[in-house]
């Protein structure tokens, strides 16, 4: 459900939209700025919970629509239930085109690719070495890689 919240306007619900749960709620952002664009709803500003907030909506929605979307983040977990470190716990240097881990240890490679969706939405994949995975203390929270060729792999929009 969307809704206005202006103070000095009345709240009314401008979208009401039901996602299928397989794609979660974030596949449902593009119906629900399109029909937010048809009436003329387009907020600056959208208040989403977690199930809206990824990497990919974040610039989608800002990008096309000029929306800052504000939700908080959902924690990475894997399947295991073990918290992880997410990709904000990295340092991304794009002019470098480098990330240095929480461990305090640069990437080894970055590479131009794109999403396997519909969209094709540009991406970007770094890699750490699995040497440096396997020696880092929290290597748990990092990462399940690391026993192989590579260790943590970032991949950001």
């Amino acid at each position: 459900m969307t809704e206005t919240c202006d103070d000095e306007t009345p709240r009314l619900i401008t979208v009401v939209a039901t996602a299928n749960v397989a794609d979660g709620d974030s596949g449902a952002l593009p119906g629900i700025h399109s029909r937010l664009t048809e009436r003329k709803f387009l907020p600056a500003e959208q208040l989403v919970d977690s199930g809206y907030v990824t990497a990919s909506t974040l610039v989608t929605a800002n990008r096309d629509h000029g929306i800052e979307l504000v939700g908080p983040a959902r924690p990475v977990a894997g399947g295991d239930g073990l918290q992880r470190f997410g990709h904000d716990h990295s340092q991304i240097d794009d002019a470098q085109h480098e990330a240095i881990c929480p461990g305090g240890h640069t990437s080894v490679s970055w590479a131009a690719t794109h999403s396997s969706r519909r969209t094709r939405v540009p991406l970007v994949q770094i890699r750490f070495a699995a040497a440096t995975c396997r020696a880092f203390p929290l290597r748990l929270q990092c990462t399940t890689a690391g026993n192989g060729k590579w260790g943590r792999a970032l991949t950001l929009p």
